[in-house]
C-alpha cells in the first residue's frame, strides 16, 4: 500500500498514475504563494505541523522516503523514526547549498538557508537508514561530513533516453528564450511577463517559451498576465 503526502496543489501529478495510490493532501493555505523568507520559514513550520501527525501515525515497518532535504519532509520522518524505530526511513537529498560566504545574493537569507539543511542533513545522518544521493561527487561529500558510507547510494535523476531521442525537433519555430520548471511563485514564473515585456520594449519580435506544469490555479494567474502586458504574441505557454 503506497500513501503519498503532498501539497494539494501538487496532487495533479500523482492523480495521473493509474495505480493504487492513497493521496493524503496538505490543503493549500496563502502561504504556499509565499516567496518572503519569513512567510516561507511559517509555512515549513506550519506543514511539519499538519504532517507530522500523519506520518507517526503509520503501521510498524512502514517504509518512509522523504523525496527532499527540506525541513518539512525531513522532520516528520526523523520524528516518526525516534518515535518507532522498526520503520525504515529513505531520505533523498539532491545538493548541499554553497556556505553563504562565497553564495551570491543576500546573505541573510543565505545564512539561513543554509542553517535549515544543516538541521536537515543532521536528522538525516543521524535517523535515515538510507540515504539516495544524486551523484559520486555528493556521496563523497556527505561521506565526508561523517555519513556511513554503506548508508549511501546513488539514485541519479529518471532520464528516459530512448523516449528523448524519438522525439524530432520541430521546423519553423523558434524562441529567443525559454523558461523550464514549476510554475509557482517561488520558481519566479510570475515574474515573467513583466521581464518579457521589458524585452519586447528593446525588441518587439522577442518570443518567449513557457514549460512547466502547475496547479490550473497558477496557470491561469500566468495566463492573465500575460494579458494583462499585451505579450500574446510574445510568449507561449506550452505545458
Amino acid at each position: 500500500r503506497l500513501e503519498v503526502i503532498i501539497p494539494q496543489a501538487n496532487t495533479f501529478h500523482w492523480q495521473k498514475i493509474k495505480k493504487r495510490i492513497n493521496i493524503i493532501p496538505i490543503k493549500t493555505t496563502f502561504l504556499d504563494e509565499a516567496t518572503s523568507p519569513f512567510l516561507v520559514l511559517v509555512n515549513y513550520l506550519v506543514r511539519i505541523a499538519r504532517i507530522t501527525p500523519k506520518v507517526i501515525r503509520s503501521q510498524k515497518n512502514t517504509i518512509i522516503y522523504s523525496s527532499t532535504d527540506t525541513l518539512p519532509d525531513v522532520i516528520p520522518a526523523a520524528i516518526a523514526k525516534i518515535i518507532n524505530h522498526s520503520h525504515c526511513w529513505i531520505a533523498r537529498v539532491h545538493h548541499l547549498s554553497p556556505s553563504p560566504f562565497i553564495r551570491p545574493g543576500n546573505f541573510l537569507i543565505n545564512l539561513g538557508s543554509a542553517l535549515m539543511q544543516k538541521i536537515s542533513i543532521y536528522a538525516i545522518r543521524k535517523g535515515a537508514d538510507t540515504v539516495l544521493v544524486l551523484n559520486k561527487s555528493l556521496r563523497d561529500t556527505l561521506a565526508g561530513k561523517r555519513f556511513a558510507k554503506e548508508k549511501l547510494q546513488i539514485l541519479p535523476g529518471g532520464v528516459d533516453y530512448q523516449t528523448i531521442t524519438r522525439f524530432k525537433p520541430t521546423t519553423g519555430e523558434g524562441f529567443d528564450a525559454v523558461y523550464l520548471g514549476r510554475i509557482h511563485a517561488t520558481k519566479g514564473a510570475f515574474d515573467l511577463p513583466h521581464i518579457w515585456s521589458i524585452v519586447v520594449d528593446k525588441n518587439s519580435a522577442a518570443t518567449l517559451a513557457i514549460i512547466g506544469t502547475g496547479s490550473q490555479n497558477n496557470i491561469k494567474k500566468l495566463e492573465n498576465l500575460i494579458v494583462k502586458n499585451n505579450l500574446g504574441k510574445n510568449v507561449k505557454v506550452l505545458g
